[in-house]
């Protein structure tokens, strides 16, 4: 299978993984609560466990996830396959049921399984060029979108589930967890059979296009047992035969950045040693003498030359300490980027949460009717996806992030002004409603994925699996606290948006202030992607 082959289905395969993990979010959740009341729960208390006890656990797993795919990015394959398989395991425990207790832990079990989506999204982000990230981070998040839009669907098939397994009974309540593990159980079978790692490969092709410009990027067949057959010839060097090149020497220095010092004219032989000198995030030139720079690499940040050495065969945890995490986050401009994405899903499900309840008490809309508006959202979401799929290979980042944060600010505005003067039973402001919920969904999509493919550009490459993980920490963190304050303040909507459109306005000052050093990055990486 050649590499371009191989691309395709992992990025394929990481768009089916999101997708199920949005039917899975849109199954489980309508019949998580007649379930449990079914075993005996009597307070919505065990229902709001299993949802939290979901996302803490899935915090952790993105964490730990993203740690554990910086180490080893080459082996991303199974740790996705560690991750779903806890996904089989927890949705089988769910569909047994037995008692509450059990529910609400197959729930955290499958919150651990939802590690992987860190690993997969670091993955993207590690082989992809600056250009073309954001387009298939946008349409990996479009596919969970998707999921959502599949789960009513799914429920309507699950619901006629009534039969029997040997002596265990299978029903509408616990149909969910049979159908969710049998799916994640084809997933598991698929990935193992068609997925690659691609990393090492990637980095291959790279250099390989770099002295063959006149090759058309990743157009040959190159396959990853030429590589490791090469790798076995030597502990620390690789050659690379069609290129004339032989590397003798392992890459040392900090995480920030390796420029090289050689002539990349197409006449010019390449050199069997070069002179490296390690530079840091401002550019100046650090202390190659310290502790710090004895320690091989991973990689490098995506905007330098990638130099193949034997270090990915079998990285350590001395590769990349927590010291260069503090390093790489600490930053005004990561820091923003991390607020941004919180604030941004906060303000989303503080209006998302009490949708059905607005419409129900001032507009007496049935459920179906609200479930309805709930899909035209979702619809909302997708079209912006794929726009911004395209868009995005024109358009900065930085400039879609402003426009996103704006428009979701002016959704929130929108809402403060029309929403109190709603009445009940009076239709008059259903269609004001309707016209700031498309502006809520266009605003969280954009500002959503443009965050996430920004950040991806300013941090360096080697800690893409941590920064995807801390950043599943900021969107749980909003995920949690924006239903709370917004079914806590619904009767008060001037106090219910005020706190979002605060927020969000602390975060565009924020943003305004760091946005010369987040164009500086961009475009330095866009130069050289």
């Amino acid at each position: 299978m050649n590499f371009r082959t191989k691309r395709t289905f992992a990025y394929i395969l990481v768009g089916f993984y999101l997708f199920l993990g949005g039917v899975e979010y849109a199954v489980i959740l309508p019949s998580a609560w007649e379930f449990l009341q079914s075993l005996g729960a009597t307070d919505e208390f065990f229902l709001g466990l299993a949802i939290a006890g979901y996302s803490i656990s899935g915090t952790v797993a993105g964490l730990v996830g993203g740690r554990v795919s910086d180490l080893y990015p080459h082996h991303t394959k199974w740790i996705v396959i560690t991750c779903v398989s806890a996904m089989v395991i927890g949705n089988t425990q769910y569909m047994l049921g037995v008692s509450v207790l059990n529910v609400v832990m197959s729930r955290v079990v499958c919150g651990f399984g939802s590690g992987a989506g860190a690993a997969l999204l670091a993955e993207i982000c590690r082989t992809t060029n600056q250009k073309e990230r954001t387009s298939v981070l946008s349409v990996c998040n479009g596919t969970r979108q998707l999921g959502i839009l599949m789960g009513p669907a799914c429920q309507l098939f699950l619901s006629l589930f009534d039969f029997k397994i040997s002596n265990f009974q299978v029903n509408h309540l616990n149909a969910a967890g049979l159908f969710m593990a049998l799916v994640w159980l084809t997933f598991f079978l698929l990935f193992l059979i068609l997925y690659s790692d691609i990393y090492f490969e990637y980095k291959y092709e790279i250099l390989r296009q770099q002295y063959n410009p006149e090759e058309t990027p990743f157009g040959h067949s190159m396959y990853l047992s030429s590589v490791e057959e090469e790798k076995k010839k030597a502990k620390n060097k690789v050659e690379v035969a069609n290129l004339g090149l032989e590397f003798t020497q392992p890459i040392y220095g900090s995480l920030r950045q390796i420029s090289r010092n050689v002539s990349t004219e197409p006449d010019t032989q390449a050199p069997h040693s070069e002179d490296f000198s390690i530079m840091e995030r401002d550019g100046s030139v650090a202390d190659t003498s310290s502790d710090e720079s004895d320690q091989p690499l991973l990689g490098v940040t995506p905007r330098e030359w990638f130099l193949v050495s034997d270090v990915p065969t079998k990285p350590t945890h001395t590769h990349i300490s927590y010291r260069m995490y503090f390093d790489e986050f600490l930053h005004d401009d990561i820091v923003v980027l991390f607020t941004i994405n919180m604030f941004c899903f906060f303000a989303q499900l503080n209006v998302e949460t009490v949708i059905a309840p607005i419409l129900k008490f001032y507009f007496d809309m049935s459920t179906w009717m609200s479930s309805l508006v709930y899909m035209g959202g979702g619809m909302v979401s997708i079209t912006v996806y794929i726009t911004i799929a395209f868009v995005s290979r024109k358009v900065r980042d930085s400039v879609l992030l402003g426009i996103g944060c704006a428009t979701l600010l002016a959704a929130n505005i929108w809402f403060i002004i029309v929403v109190p003067s709603f009445k009940p039973g009076v239709m008059e402001g259903l269609e004001y409603f309707l016209m700031g919920g498309v502006l809520l969904f266009i605003g969280y999509t954009i500002t959503g994925v443009s965050s996430a493919g920004l950040m991806s550009k300013c941090v360096s490459e080697g800690v893409q699996g941590a920064a995807q993980g801390l950043r599943r920490l900021a969107t749980f963190v909003g995920l949690i606290l924006g239903p709370i304050w917004g079914g806590a303040t619904m009767r008060q909507p001037h106090l219910q948006f005020s706190a979002p459109i605060l927020l969000l306005s602390f975060a565009a000052v924020l943003y305004a202030m760091s946005l010369p050093k987040i164009i500086r990055e961009e475009t330095d990486r866009r130069q050289k992607a």
